[in-house]
């Protein structure tokens, strides 16, 4: 072992910084529970920084979600989901929850597709 200000990205580590597991203050493979591996500091973290999502299938913060199974990006808690909250719709073009119908492409909203 060494000490590191950083821990590599090759393999994937990440700092165990938010707990007092018996990983605390170690690079990691993967997070404890309910963290999430942020890409862009290196670091487990309990939320994801902004403009990225938490992937609760892989423990990832991520700029766009999974195809398989389908989810969608949802700005109203930063998560991905596989169904959008309540006053959102579904852009299918960039599988992202809005508020309203993007004018090109899908312009209309349907009760059933939110």
């Amino acid at each position: 072992m060494r000490c590191v200000t950083q821990c590599p990205p090759y393999p994937n580590y990440f700092a165990d910084i938010l707990t007092t597991s018996p990983t605390f203050g170690r690079c990691v493979k993967y997070c404890p529970p309910n963290t999430y591996a942020s890409n862009s500091s290196r670091v487990c973290v309990s939320q994801c920084p902004n403009g990225t999502y938490a992937e609760n299938s892989t423990w990832r913060c991520v700029d766009y979600c999974l195809n398989s199974p389908l989810t969608y990006r949802d700005p109203s808690v930063w998560k991905c989901v596989s169904k959008c909250s309540p006053q959102y719709f579904v852009d299918y073009h960039n599988l992202l929850c809005v508020l309203a119908c993007p004018p090109e492409g899908d312009g209309f909203a349907t009760l059933d597709t939110r």
